[in-house]
């Protein structure tokens, strides 16, 4: 019994030719007439045999494969019926015959017809239906010969931060490599995601930088975030170290301080349904970002998502920071006395904030310059 297995193409010399497919027919042919028709339908003898044939020479080839598999297969109902019609013919005229006699050669020039044009269906190489792109900037200019200077000015971050970064990003954002084309590699892939985040370039000012298509560059942005968000979040941004934090910023002049927060606008394009529930008060449609930071501007909590319609102190009183805070559980207990009252540990916050015991906000209205620096300080 034949069974038709992976259909991936084994090595041989050159794709097939009309010649070659006859060869096979013939040799297919042979093989029916010792077997079981029922057990090894003609169409997978066909398609195995000619993946024998059809080499793996370079990507274009493998292309060439798979088009001809794909169009074969859709050939697949036809042939089996017509196969099917044939053996019934066959054995209603020679029913004496205990062996399956084979077909005749107008069948097989038929059948080689059909294998023939979907044989030679066209399959263009990559240069026909890509743009032509460079990688020359990103290889050879940014990775070998840009310093540390350079790195901060262009990606806000230095070589070595970024290699780390990728050597964490690997597990997730490795991809394997395919007949079709090499996939990017997982460098190339933060480098595009982090010098979006850093520039205000288009999608497709990014993509003529990096010698790769604008889908790609979304595709890829969306990709290395959520990977970021998943792996590195955690591990950078967390609520730890506060005897550090505090004691930063009493150098800074406020005792007791675990942190600050606020509220910034990230500007978004107009949304195509409820585009009022994100235009901010500032005129323009934009998303709140709520974070909470330590004394060298690091971030301990962020919360994104509210439409930029939304106040900040209600971003505020349905962010984690607040429900732990009201339950005394944001910071560990770390009461300091001041002229004989116990102060608990506290964040800043802007005017916009609700003044309560673990949240300090300045005082309004401070008309003496010399008052206002000093309360806001």
């Amino acid at each position: 019994m034949l069974v038709l297995g992976n259909l991936n193409c084994p090595p041989s010399p050159a794709p097939p030719s009309p010649t070659s497919c006859l060869a096979v027919i013939l040799v297919c042919e042979l093989a029916i007439g010792a077997s079981n028709m029922e057990e090894a339908p003609l169409d997978e003898l066909l398609l195995l045999a000619l993946s024998l044939l059809c080499q793996e020479t370079g990507r274009a080839s493998v292309r060439r494969w798979w088009t001809f598999q794909r169009r074969f297969l859709c050939h697949r109902r036809y042939l089996t019926n017509f196969l099917m019609d044939l053996q019934e013919e066959e054995e209603e005229e020679e029913a004496e015959e205990e062996e399956y006699p084979g077909i005749m050669d107008a069948e097989w020039q038929m059948l080689l017809s059909i294998i023939g044009i979907t044989a030679d269906v066209p399959c263009l190489d990559s240069r026909f239906w890509c743009r032509v792109t460079s990688t020359d900037w990103w290889d050879h200019i940014v990775m070998q010969t840009w310093d540390d200077q350079r790195w901060v000015q262009y990606f806000h971050m230095k070589k070595a931060t970024f290699l780390e970064l990728c050597e964490q990003l690997t597990p997730i954002l490795q991809h394997k490599e395919t007949h079709m084309r090499s996939p990017l590699p997982v460098q190339k892939r933060v480098a595009i995601t982090v010098w979006k985040l850093a520039t205000p370039d288009c999608y497709r000012s990014v993509a003529n930088q990096f010698g790769i298509g604008k889908s790609t560059v979304g595709k890829v942005v969306a990709e290395v975030t959520e990977a970021i968000r998943r792996v590195v979040y955690p591990e950078v941004a967390g609520i730890k170290d506060i005897p550090k934090v505090i004691a930063g910023f009493e150098r800074m002049g406020f005792p007791n301080c675990a942190g600050a927060i606020d509220g910034s606008h990230v500007p978004i394009a107009c949304p195509p349904q409820g585009a009022h529930e994100y235009l901010n008060r500032k005129g323009y449609y934009s998303i709140v970002m709520q974070a909470l930071v330590d004394h060298r501007g690091r971030f301990m909590n962020v919360n994104v998502g509210c439409t930029g319609k939304v106040h900040n102190a209600r971003v505020f009183h349905h962010s984690g920071v607040y429900i732990h805070g009201q339950a005394r559980t944001l910071f560990p207990p770390n009461d300091i006395d001041i002229n004989g009252v116990a102060v608990p540990s506290v964040i800043l916050g802007s005017p916009a904030y609700p003044l309560l015991p673990w949240l300090m906000k300045p005082y309004p209205d401070i008309k003496d310059p010399g008052k206002k620096r000093l309360i806001t300080l």
